[in-house]
């Protein structure tokens, strides 16, 4: 149920998933899933949350490409830790972590990893790791709001437009 109103809310939107697949089995991780879905892992979009002090915070990156919690402390200069599954649970209405894009979700930051954006579709969890949909990452980052990043290498992509158009200027 949960899984068609985030599908419904994307239509509301104008956005029409590209492919939206349902498991036999809740899988563990990304790398399960691109196995389960026949697609490359590159594909895939793990989605982590953090504190930030006390605020939360999601990244959107490939399954080998997590989030450095030291790298993450050196950019925003403040103590960063990964959430408890009791934290996800109360942050996301939900024992698993999600994309906040219902009216009901609270909203957080989210931080987009560069590499997501190489790949003609991207697929993610609809927070029961047995719904899946893929979107092509303009749509994705759209619909998410996040801030595009390095997440391997460190470095900001400040301006999120220009990560989809590096012409842009």
């Amino acid at each position: 149920m949960e899984s068609e109103i985030r599908i419904a809310y994307l239509h509301s939107l104008g956005i029409k998933p590209a492919q939206v697949e349902r498991l036999e089995a809740s899988c563990r991780d990304g790398w399960q899933a691109a196995e389960l879905l026949g697609v490359d892992q590159d594909q895939i979009a793990d989605f982590t949350l953090f504190w930030m002090s006390h605020r939360p915070f999601g990244v959107l990156h490939n399954p080998d490409r997590a989030p450095r919690l030291r790298r993450m402390q050196q950019w925003f200069g403040r103590l960063v830790r990964p959430m408890s599954p009791q934290d996800i649970a109360v942050v996301c209405h939900s024992p698993s972590a999600r994309l906040p894009w219902n009216s009901g979700d609270y909203q957080f930051p989210i931080l987009m990893d560069r590499h997501l954006l190489d790949v003609a579709l991207v697929w993610f969890s609809l927070g029961d790791n047995q719904h899946w949909m893929a979107l092509t990452p303009e749509n994705l980052l759209w619909v998410t709001a996040s801030y595009v990043v390095d997440v391997s290498d460190g470095h900001w992509i400040t301006d999120s437009a220009a990560a989809l158009d590096p012409d842009r200027s």
